[in-house]
């Protein structure tokens, strides 16, 4: 594949060096493939992208990285520039997924240098893009029969002609001479194809290089830089309200319709995929959020949210979007409270009762009656994601405490559950997210005064799962530092019998957890102390200590820190009694 040794010009040799690239694209596509729709990949898959960079590395990955370039750009031959993008994005799908879910390899040094990651951002093809002209698109087919020849001039031709033409004319003013250094060359050639392919142009060249555009954006750093620069964000956004003006001369109920629903959901899929790019642009990059927050995204989402609910598959692919959209990112966490889903109208000012937080909160109600033995957890657990997340927003937060979250907690409690196993899954989820949520003063406040969460968290310390246990005793943790809570806790002997149980039985955490409830219970509360020393919790406080003392170092559950901690609460609640 060296590109000097394939340059040539007489139109069999090109047609014959076009073939054999094309082969090559697509049995590397082969070997990589992917495993199915959800994009669940096997241990083959990942071994063989391994293989496959590795092998760059040492026989060195400039000749290939050229050849797609070329190939990826070549305009006079379809069949070699889909098989180029196809190969391409079946690569970076599992860099993407071996990204992510940070698959080890035999040799972690190997993965690190041999990363199609590394590989397109730091190796830049010092070349100018040679774009084949019209006149090549005659040189790159195979000969035909002369009986045949007229015959296959149809209007499918013509229209691909059209759009020969149309390449050429614009790769000939956006590559005059070389392209930009600083990023890598097949993004720069997949940006400027993403341009020529709108809606109306051929879907399968268009959906090849829209999969390829968003791999590359899901690894490369420099290829996210360059798009922001180039003002991809707001393509896509506007794109987004395109849609939205298509799809609003429609009506959700036509999907039952089954003329209507072959003309609606080849849109919904383009919106899917639109999605997909989305996210792979946001991922890990502050500077995109910030941009797509200044331009409405959330609120543009909002307007799209009924058809999203039209297949699972979608509300999965725009739940995971705003995963990523609202992580770390307080101000993209705001803008989910100023939304509405009013076509024509523009986001609030001020925070909604009709907001996409708000349609987010009534998903999980709903997810919540839904739940049974073969029902997926999938939409739930993203759904609990973007409140995670969201706590970091002040907004946020007070429309949690005041809107109906905490509605169908209730049927987490044992007596509904009975235990079974797809309940402790969901009561991890919403402990987790109660662990979260009660690291702020709304959540300590809301989760107190609602009798039935604090009840259920406190049964909940009695899970059979270990980490369930340990988290209910967190939530706890979180809300006796808030100080109007006192009163509540110490007054409740279900609760002081939990802190008696875990410092005698509990482990190594939760018996941690005690201590450090302990303390912010009775720090400058003489009637907390008092209470405490009541349910004897000082006394078995000070048996856990003498029973660490008695085995060896090694032995021994606690560190000399966490011991020091337990001296000092002990001592806090006998008023300085010298208790070593």
């Amino acid at each position: 594949m060296n590109i000097p040794f394939s340059d040539v010009h007489l139109p069999q040799l090109v047609y014959l060096r076009n073939r054999l690239w094309t082969e090559i694209f697509n049995l590397i596509a082969s070997l990589t493939r992917h495993g199915n729709r959800e994009d669940k990949f096997d241990d083959r898959s990942v071994e063989a992208l391994s293989v496959f960079s590795r092998t760059l590395v040492e026989v060195g990955n400039e000749p290939f990285l050229e050849t797609l370039c070329e190939s990826i750009s070549c305009l006079g031959s379809n069949e070699l520039q889909n098989s180029a993008l196809t190969s391409l994005t079946s690569l970076l799908r599992i860099e993407v997924h071996r990204t992510f879910e940070k698959t080890k390899t035999p040799d972690d040094g190997v993965f690190e240098t041999a990363s199609l990651q590394t590989l397109l951002d730091s190796v830049r093809t010092p070349r100018s893009v040679v774009i084949s002209g019209t006149k090549d698109n005659l040189e790159n087919s195979a000969p035909l029969p002369a009986s045949t020849r007229k015959t296959k001039q149809t209007a499918r031709s013509l229209e691909r002609h059209k759009m020969n033409l149309l390449e050429e004319a614009y790769f000939g003013q956006v590559f005059p001479t070389k392209l930009d250094a600083d990023v890598p060359e097949d993004f720069e050639i997949l940006l400027h194809l993403y341009d020529i392919y709108d809606s109306k142009a051929d879907n399968k060249r268009r959906a090849c290089v829209l999969a390829a555009l968003t791999g590359l954006l899901g690894v490369s750093k420099e290829a996210k830089r360059y798009a922001l620069e180039k003002g991809l964000a707001q393509v896509v956004v506007r794109q987004l309200r395109d849609f939205h003006i298509r799809l609003s001369l429609e009506s959700v109920d036509c999907l039952r319709r089954v003329g209507d629903k072959r003309r609606v959901c080849p849109v919904l899929k383009e919106l899917d995929e639109l999605v997909g790019l989305l996210t792979n642009f946001m991922v890990g990059d502050e500077a995109v959020k910030t941009e797509v927050v200044s331009l409405n995204l959330a609120d543009v989402i909002h307007k799209l949210w009924v058809w999203f609910l039209a297949q699972n598959a979608y509300l999965v692919d725009v739940l995971r979007m705003l995963c990523v959209y609202t992580v770390e990112c307080p101000f993209a966490c705001q803008s989910l409270t100023l939304t509405s889903p009013v076509a024509g109208s523009g986001p609030r000012r001020t925070p909604s009762n009709v907001s996409l937080l708000h349609t987010i909160i009534a998903l999980i109600v709903k997810e919540m009656d839904q739940v049974s033995k073969t029902h997926s957890l999938g939409i739930l657990e993203l759904c609990f994601n973007v409140l995670n997340n969201c706590c970091e927003s002040l907004e946020c937060r007070v429309l949690m405490s005041k809107g109906n979250l905490f509605q169908s907690i209730s049927r987490l409690h044992p007596a509904i559950t009975k235990r079974q196993k797809p309940w402790e899954g969901i009561e991890l989820i919403w402990l987790e997210f109660l662990q979260t949520f009660t690291s702020h003063p709304e959540g300590q406040t809301s989760v107190a005064k609602v009798t039935d969460v604090l009840e259920l968290v406190m049964t909940l310390t009695s899970s059979t799962r270990a980490q369930n246990r340990l988290a209910a005793m967190l939530v706890l943790r979180n809300l006796a530092f808030y100080q109007p809570n006192r009163p509540r806790l110490l007054s409740s002997g279900d609760f002081l019998n939990i802190l008696q149980t875990k410092l005698t039985s509990g482990s190594r955490e939760e018996k941690n957890t005690v201590v450090v409830i302990m303390w912010a219970l009775a720090n400058n509360s003489q009637k907390a102390k008092i209470i405490l020393k009541s349910a004897h919790l000082d006394s078995k406080l000070q048996h856990t200590i003498k029973h660490s003392q008695l085995v060896t170092r090694s032995e021994s559950q606690f560190s000399n820190e966490e011991l020091e901690r337990m001296y000092y609460v002990l001592n806090m609640l006998r008023d300085g009694e010298k208790v070593r």
